[in-house]
Order: C-alpha cells, then structure tokens, then sequence
C-alpha cells in the first residue's frame, strides 16, 4: 500500500547550528523513521496518519504530536530525538494512545548530556524574553496547571515568557496572555507579575493560552462544518472549564484589572477569592 510521505520542515534553517547534522540529513531521517510508522498505520488500517514534521534546534529538547479531527498529525521534534533509540515505537504509541512512552524522559536525560551550545540555536531578541519574573516564576506556573491536562493532550514543546511593558498604564483593555501558534510560545502579560494578583488568576490565565496551544483552533473550513467557534470552539472550552476556579478567577479579573492597570491595586482593595 503506497503511503504519501510527510512535509518536512526545518524550523529557522537559515540560522541552524553548525554542530548539528545537515538539514538534508535529517530530511532523510524524518521521511525514513515517519513513513515507517505511517506504513504500520495503513497496514493496520488506522485513519491516523503523520503528515507534518517540524524539525527544531531549541534550547529544550523536546518533542510533541498534535492532530486534528481527522486524525492528521503534526510532530514537532528536537532534531537529536532522530538519534533516540526505538522513535519510531514512541512515536507510533503517541499516535496510537495518544501519549509518548514513560521511558522517553530517561532518553531525553541521556541525549541531552551529548548536547554543547553549538547544538543548539544561538541567543536572539527573539528568544531573549525571560519566564522569570520579580514575583512568579512562569515556568513554574506552567509545570503546574500542565498537570490539569488530560492523559490524551501533551503540553511538550510549548514555552512561556512575560511579555513586555508598554511603558504606558492608560490602556483601558488589555490581553493578560497570548499564544504564538509558530513559535509555540506563550506570553503573558507583565502586570500580572504583581504581588497583587492571586495565584489562582495567573494561573487561570496560563491555563488558558495552554488549551488553546493543545487545543489549536479549526480550519475555517472546520469551523463551518461543524457550526463551532474557530477560536474557542467545544473542545477548547470543555478544556478550559476543567480549571476549577474559572469563575472566581474570571470575576476577579471583571472586578480589579482597571486597577491594576493603573498601578491603583492595594491589598485593602483586593477581591480575593480562595481557590
């Protein structure tokens, strides 16, 4: 049975690191390890099927498979997951049951030993934001509202920064977080690095960006098909709504965001709810 092999795509070729393999290499790799396991699917007349592969330098070694209703994948790849011993395995049971195999976090400790700064993309203004911040640590943050995710959706790949300041606290309106679908990176407001803003609303508001990035929104074509938002259609919002204290955190926001805006926010006028 003929199987239509993958897209392959190098993420910033341009600026690829001179240490790792050639792009061409690992084209071949990716078409050789992604069309063994899409033949494995056909023969077992599975409707699944990989076809996007997104290979990267990053910083993070890590690796993340997203499909559609249709069930068509999308892998995105540290380049160094291709010298990973048994990836095509992981990945046919990421396909099949939709999550990578336990033992695949004892591969990444082992590979990430070979990996030196010549591996691995070099710093630009793009990547120079910081999770960090005076108050909350996002990355923190991240690792723990991950946890609410259920076993099918994987939160790997996707990173978080504080965006910045605008330098102006006259604004009105405001998006507290974003979610850059091709950087795979979550920004989030720096007001919220407040000593004033309650856990459970940073964490709403990364909880947020986090289920539109595993659950990415349709296809226009989609979203015609089935009558559903493109943005935030039913299975975004049965996501969300899995975060317990939606509401409080949502009325929190509505109650105080005007104030701590304008640098107006103090403890006396908190609206705190417990989670």
């Amino acid at each position: 049975m003929a199987v239509r092999g993958p897209h392959i795509t190098i993420f910033k070729e341009d600026v690829w690191p001179p240490a790792a393999p050639l792009p061409r290499v690992l084209r071949d790799r990716a078409l050789y390890i992604v069309g063994r396991v899409n033949r494995v699917l056909a023969l077992n007349n599975s409707h699944r099927v990989i076809r996007h592969v997104v290979i990267t330098a990053n910083r993070r070694l890590s690796v993340s498979l997203r499909g559609d209703t249709d069930g068509r994948f999308t892998l995105r790849t540290h380049w160094v997951l291709f010298d990973m011993e048994d990836f095509d395995a992981a990945l046919l049971m990421a396909v099949q049951k939709g999550h990578f195999p336990e033992e695949i976090n004892h591969a990444f400790d082992k590979l990430r030993e070979g990996l030196s700064k010549n591996h691995i993309y070099g710093d630009s203004r793009e990547h120079s934001a910081n999770p960090q911040g005076h108050h909350v640590d996002l990355e923190e943050v991240l690792h723990r509202v991950s946890k609410w995710l259920p076993a099918r959706y994987s939160p790997d790949g996707v990173s978080i920064v504080w965006g910045k300041h605008t330098g102006s606290r006259a604004q009105r309106t405001i998006r507290l977080g974003s979610m850059d679908e091709r950087k795979e990176l979550i920004r989030i407001h720096p007001v919220l690095d407040s000593p004033y803003a309650p856990p459970m609303v940073i964490d709403f508001v990364v909880w947020h960006e986090l289920c539109h990035y595993v659950a990415p929104p349709l296809s226009r074509a989609r979203a015609a098909e089935t009558a559903d938002h493109r943005i935030h259609h039913r299975e975004f919002r049965a996501l969300e709504a899995i975060y317990p204290h939606v509401d409080a955190a949502e009325q929190w926001i509505r109650l105080n965001i005007d104030a701590l805006l304008q640098g107006q926010l103090k403890p006396a006028n908190l609206e705190r709810h417990s989670p």
